[in-house]
């Protein structure tokens, strides 16, 4: 199997429909921590545990719940939401105490694939960071869960629709 490059991977952003627009804030502080390690590194920066976990408090604590979801009412409904990779590219970066200002878009690729795109900016409105993450969706069909990805659940993509 022949795996495409970084640029393949990116023309097919042609493909990709935009379902979803949000925005959030967050002020970094060396005070959070990810498996006991400071969100902050030596240089005073928000290293890169600190932009995954960030993704995924906004996934779980504010996207999802603004919509009725979450994973255990996924898993209660028979599906599962999984992230099968995240791909970061680095401005300026973000300093300790910046209040940040991320904007989501939210994409679907063909009916299977599901992307969430983290633009950062800083205090100043410059870019700092993009995250782009690359999930699908599983099915419990008779107690087991399936090998490969189905469509995006359209009630969810129903709800979630703002674009």
């Amino acid at each position: 199997m022949q795996t495409k490059t970084r640029s393949e991977k990116s023309a097919n952003k042609d493909s990709w429909k935009l379902v979803h627009t949000s925005k959030y804030s967050h002020i970094f502080t060396r005070d959070q921590t990810i498996l006991g390690k400071s969100v902050i590194d030596g240089n005073n920066h928000v290293n890169n545990a600190g932009y995954a976990g960030f993704i995924e408090t906004i996934r779980q604590d504010q996207f999802l719940p603004s919509y009725g979801f979450s994973d255990h009412i996924f898993n209660e409904m028979g599906w599962q939401q999984i992230r099968r990779s995240i791909e970061f590219t680095f401005g300026r970066g973000l300093q300790e105490g910046e209040r940040t200002e991320v904007n989501l878009e939210v994409y679907v690729e063909p009916r299977t694939l599901f992307h969430m795109v983290f633009d950062f900016y800083n205090s100043h409105g410059k870019p700092a960071a993009q995250a782009v993450t690359n999930d699908f969706f599983k099915r419990n069909i008779g107690g087991a869960w399936t090998l490969y990805s189905k469509p995006v659940p359209e009630f969810f993509l129903e709800k979630i629709r703002n674009v």
